[in-house]
């Protein structure tokens, strides 16, 4: 398996029925922790997911009530919690690993998108738990297209796996900058200027907004609730798997379908540049 998350851990009010419910729909369990709980919670593989495991544990809440990984205070610029993970699936694999997250995880499917550029084409299909705490985005290449980044991701990943995970933050346009001076080497993909002519024409948003994500390489969409600010790392990994994404979200619950073609193009973009 190429660098990136082996284990997805998954809070839940009972572990125990969750693993129950999990394996009769078809997931397997490592030996280890097979037919019971551990300390640390319960380890199951989902079909099609493999070699990634999902660690069930149980959900802690603080005086406020909140989970861990739920939003919090903060400046805006740190991380406050996972918005969502990105899986790469096998082509022809996506809608048995959408099946089983919803009849072994009991999540609900929320959205489709088939997004077709040039040669390359790709399906993705967006799964929520009931209370929103975990939301993935499944993504499996089309066979009958050229072969592109996802084929790439699952040659360099050995397999399916965690293509992104995305942090929400507070404040992107500043929280990017930072990240960009801390002197950690992350590198994040280029948004060509055309994208802002286009992205003025698209959406309505108040003068100097839009010149004012120009040269930040951040991507916005806007739904029936909000706007979304969106943008994507390099990998930082020499087989070029895992990445990274920072979303800011002014009331928007939707996930940039309009920037799925922009982030499509820019990570094909970026093949050409790995060594």
């Amino acid at each position: 398996m190429g660098t990136g998350v082996g284990v997805v851990a998954i809070g839940c009010d009972d572990p125990a029925a969750v693993w129950n419910r999990a394996v009769a729909a078809g997931a397997t369990a490592p030996p280890a922790t097979a037919g019971g709980a551990a300390a640390a919670g319960i380890a199951v593989r989902v079909p099609g997911m493999e070699p990634v495991t999902h660690l069930l544990v149980p959900r802690a809440r603080d005086a406020a009530g909140r989970g861990p990984g739920e939003p919090g205070s903060g400046d805006g610029t740190a991380p406050q919690c996972v918005d969502h993970l990105a899986l790469s699936v096998r082509t022809g694999e996506l809608a048995g690993v959408t099946g089983f997250y919803r009849d072994g995880l009991g999540l609900t499917r929320i959205h489709t998108e088939y997004v077709e550029v040039g040669d390359q084409a790709m399906d993705s299909t967006v799964v929520r738990s009931g209370s929103g705490g975990l939301t993935l985005t499944l993504v499996e290449p089309v066979a009958e297209r050229e072969a592109g980044q996802l084929t790439d991701f699952l040659a360099a990943n050995d397999g399916p796996g965690v293509q992104h995970v995305a942090l929400l933050v507070g404040d992107l346009v500043t929280a990017k900058a930072r990240v960009a001076a801390g002197g950690a080497g992350v590198r994040f993909l280029d948004t060509p200027d055309s994208y802002y002519d286009v992205l003025a024409e698209r959406v309505a948003l108040p003068g100097g907004e839009i010149d004012a994500l120009r040269g930040t390489g951040i991507l916005l969409d806007t739904d029936g609730f909000g706007s979304l600010l969106q943008i994507f790392t390099r990998s930082p990994f020499p087989r070029g798997t895992l990445f990274y994404e920072l979303v800011e979200r002014r009331a928007a619950r939707s996930f940039g379908s309009a920037n799925i073609r922009a982030l499509f193009e820019a990570v094909a973009r970026d093949r050409l540049k790995l060594p």
